[in-house]
């Protein structure tokens, strides 16, 4: 099926037709901030306008609908059971995409500087499999394989806040428990950095949303490593495992289960 580029008018106006003014609300207000009611009504009246002029709206003679596609689009989006973000950062440009989860139905969305929405339904979740082998290119050695290593996701976050860190890298980590090997090939990652991913699940409440399940990718110029993270005794936790399609694949099906 088609993809559908929608303003963040156009979005807000489409969760308005389906009784959603919550959701548009927050759109509205995530993109302009707070902004004047005549203004909002203005921007989401021009909208309405232009979805009728996309044929994604109709009038069937009792009221305006959404067309049959984008009813079944907004349904997820504004009510997901739960989401899966992958995202990539590389050179200061990041790629996003979200996967939207209700049922038996799958959306996909990303979005070009924040105000134009693509849209789009995915009929297969082995599309979602694709698309993270497609953002993370994984190179793994077998010379480096060794087994997967667990540690605090503290030890990680040390890396986030020393900025050319060389040697210091492998001396904290083995001064906090890591193996010299897995201390040693870490180092050098992070010291030959091309990009790094992240894939996250967010789970709704009434609420909040909730994101505790996912994993890191950390892509050098000839390497690559996944961190799942995961909660224990309060605390998140890292495994580190060999940056390839396999082990992919498997932290994927795991964050759709």
């Amino acid at each position: 099926m088609r993809d559908i580029a929608l303003s963040v008018e156009e979005l807000g106006m489409a969760a308005i037709l389906i009784n959603e003014p919550d959701f548009a609300r927050s759109l509205i207000f995530s993109v302009y901030g707070i902004i004047e009611d005549i203004e909002a009504k203005s921007r989401l009246l021009a909208a309405g306008n232009s979805l009728i002029s996309k044929n994604l709206v109709y009038f069937d003679g009792k009221q305006i609908i959404l067309a049959e596609e984008l009813f079944r689009i907004m349904r997820v989006l504004t009510a997901p059971d739960y989401s899966i973000k992958i995202s990539r950062l590389e050179e200061k440009k990041e790629i996003f995409m979200a996967y939207h989860f209700k049922s038996n139905e799958i959306i996909k969305q990303n979005a070009d500087d924040g105000y134009i929405y693509h849209l789009g339904i995915v009929t297969d979740k082995n599309d979602v499999i694709q698309y993270a082998n497609k953002i993370f290119p994984l190179i793994a050695k077998k010379e480096n394989s060794s087994n997967n290593e667990v540690f605090p996701y503290y030890i990680l976050e040390y890396t986030v806040n020393v900025k050319n860190g060389g040697e210091k890298y492998r001396e904290y980590f083995i001064k906090n428990g890591l193996s010299e090997n897995t201390a040693t090939r870490l180092e050098y990652n992070l010291n030959n950095i091309q990009y790094k991913g992240a894939a996250m699940k967010i789970e709704y409440t009434e609420e909040s949303a909730i994101s505790e399940k996912g994993f890191l990718v950390l892509g050098s110029k000839d390497d690559s490593l996944i961190f799942r993270l995961f909660e224990k005794e309060g605390l998140t936790m890292v495994e580190m495992q060999e940056g390839n399609n396999t082990n992919l694949e498997y932290q994927i099906r795991e964050l759709m289960e």
